[in-house]
């Protein structure tokens, strides 16, 4: 009787530990983050509110996270509001979504081609640009998401300015 009492604790010791050890795929997204923080990056997670104001065509929020990147002092942009610029094209996009100015002026510098598959949107704010991203992927996606804010951050901020005071 006690050898089963013995490994009933022993099993529930373990089932403890195994419970509170993360899963691969929080150590998958852990080591993501970790890359994007060492890269000078944010990372943000979407609640409710942000999406339906910056996101009102997500179904589902939750598998999003956006990515931040600062802008430098000296290239900040003047902007009243965010203003979203859709990466992926579905059925759903409105025709005049396609036409931005400010999008069909980073479609034409061949911008959207930097981020990954499963990039959903840019974000271009006051205060940097970010992008909308399913994380899926290993950390050199990571990688071509800092490469594609840094051309965002680089780019004109008078081109981004005036597609954006001309939408």
């Amino acid at each position: 009787m006690g050898f089963v009492i013995a490994i009933l604790i022993t099993l529930a010791m373990a089932g403890s530990v195994m419970w509170v050890m993360p899963s691969p795929r929080e150590k998958r997204l852990s080591e993501l983050r970790m890359r994007a923080l060492k890269c000078g990056l944010k990372v943000r997670l979407l609640d409710k509110n942000m999406a339906a104001a910056l996101y009102p065509w997500l179904d589902n929020y939750r598998p999003y996270v956006s990515y931040e990147l600062p802008f430098p002092a000296g290239k900040r942009i003047k902007l009243d509001r965010a203003v979203v610029v859709r990466i992926r094209v579905d059925a759903n996009v409105h025709e005049l979504d396609l036409l931005d100015p400010l999008r069909v002026n980073l479609v034409g510098q061949g911008v959207f081609e930097l981020f990954p598959d499963t990039a959903e949107a840019l974000v271009f704010y006051s205060g940097g640009v970010s992008v909308l991203w399913t994380e899926l992927g290993d950390v050199s996606e990571v990688d071509r998401v800092r490469e594609g804010l840094g051309v965002c951050v680089d780019l004109n901020a008078g081109v981004i300015h005036a597609s954006v005071q001309n939408a």
